[in-house]
């Protein structure tokens, strides 16, 4: 091989290298550590659209507003929010231009709304409308809503209450409000209309003399966000309402035993025992008149009959039982269900060493350790006095010592004046 092909040999096998260096490090650092590629995902959904009113009327400018999640992994650049209508209204923008939104954030878009006709419109608003950002699911960036829009010439005012809202499903829901005239009499014995489109359902009614109606329905089977439309009609006057009736998913208590305990822990034959329970509601509802019962060897020994405990809240139920020798096992019963919780123990047999009760043990050592400092200072006491009782007959006797001596010398004395 001549020297010019070596050159172009390896100039090439370098160029190559390089190239594949770089590809792999492209594709390596454009993994996330999850392995999935970072891309944004934009969403929305129908919580997430609310307006400056509840009431909707031809002509009137209300404000809508959107908030939209990035869930994706990487931030989302500059993207487009489109607002639509499927019957006449007017949106200022309809095109509202967004500067991007960071990973596992929200960012709010809003426009200004003018229905032109009177009716039922769906709203339809799209984030990434025209498809600037690639995301990693396109086709969760949408949401439409329903909304009432009423007659421009309004002539009668609805105040209403929907109870309850949020509701379950299949649940008895009211609707209770009043009509009155512009001039602000009730509008008396006028027809009431309340209609949910989505489902198409449409119930009658009429006010009474003061103006006031009432009426009782079913909630939905499904849960969603459901438009509730109410049109009170008196012949020469009408008038519109609407709002939304929220269906959520029917929750539950869950009840769990947290902990069995056994006072005292190793009980004696024939001796008093207690028995404690806790009950913990774990779930989202609270739980009402829950009979707890208490198992020993598959046999109750004690219940107990709480009214309510709320949830996340916890409950104490306490049952006393008159040991008998063996193993023990404790289970408990709620609401005729038996728990998976247990705990067993042992009752044993008393005997000449154990004749002081278990928890007398602590008094007994201090009783033996003050005799014993009871003692020692009694002997030293007594000690005492025999040692003060000889000290005094030492000192009787050097006195009487003491006394003989000056006798004799002062009977020298009295001899030597004599002489």
């Amino acid at each position: 091989m001549s020297a010019s092909k070596l050159a172009i040999f390896v100039v090439m096998s370098i160029f190559l290298m390089q190239n594949l260096f770089v590809a792999f490090s492209v594709s390596e650092s454009s993994v996330s550590e999850s392995g999935r590629i970072p891309q944004p995902d934009l969403q929305i959904s129908t919580e997430d659209i609310t307006f400056s009113k509840s009431q909707f009327s031809v002509g009137e400018y209300v404000n809508i507003s959107v908030r939209i999640h990035n869930k994706g992994n990487q931030a989302a650049g500059t993207f487009q929010v489109r607002y639509t209508d499927n019957s006449s209204g007017t949106f200022f923008p309809p095109l509202d231009t967004l500067q991007g939104c960071p990973e596992y954030s929200e960012i709010t878009s809003e426009t200004a709304y003018l229905p032109l006709i009177q009716g039922v419109h769906i709203i339809t608003i799209i984030a990434d409308a025209t498809n600037l950002v690639v995301e990693s699911d396109e086709t969760n960036n949408r949401a439409s809503i329903e909304i009432y829009v009423g007659s421009s010439q309004n002539t009668i005012t609805i105040e209403h209450e929907i109870t309850p809202n949020p509701c379950k499903m299949n649940e008895n829901v009211w609707v209770n409000g009043s009509a009155r005239l512009i001039t602000g009499q009730p509008a008396s014995n006028a027809s009431v209309k309340i209609t949910i489109d989505a489902i198409g359902k449409e119930y009658e009614t009429k006010t009474n003399e003061n103006g006031e109606f009432f009426y009782q329905f079913t909630s939905p089977s499904k849960v969603g966000k459901y438009l509730l439309n109410i049109s009170v009609n008196s012949g020469e006057f009408h008038g519109f309402a609407s709002d939304y009736l929220e269906v959520k998913r029917q929750e539950y208590p869950n009840l769990v035993v947290r902990e069995i305990s056994v006072s005292p822990s190793t009980p004696y034959t024939s001796e008093k025992v207690q028995i404690s329970v806790v009950i913990q509601n774990k779930g989202k509802e609270n739980a009402t008149n829950v009979l707890v019962e208490m198992l020993i060897d598959d046999s109750v020994v004690g219940s107990d009959e709480k009214e309510k405990i709320d949830s996340d809240a916890k409950a104490v139920s306490n049952c006393t039982w008159k040991a008998k020798k063996g193993t023990h096992n404790v289970t408990v019963r709620i609401n005729g269900i038996l728990s998976q919780a247990s705990k067993s123990f042992k009752v044993i047999e008393r005997t000449t060493q154990s004749l002081i009760p278990q928890d007398m043990g602590v008094y007994v050592v201090v009783f033996v350790i003050l005799c014993a400092v009871i003692f020692v200072y009694i002997s030293s006491k007594e000690k005492s006095m025999k040692f003060n009782h000889i000290r005094k007959i030492i000192k009787k006797r050097d006195k009487r010592k003491l006394s003989s001596s000056v006798s004799v010398t002062d009977e020298k004395e009295t001899k030597r004046g004599n002489g």
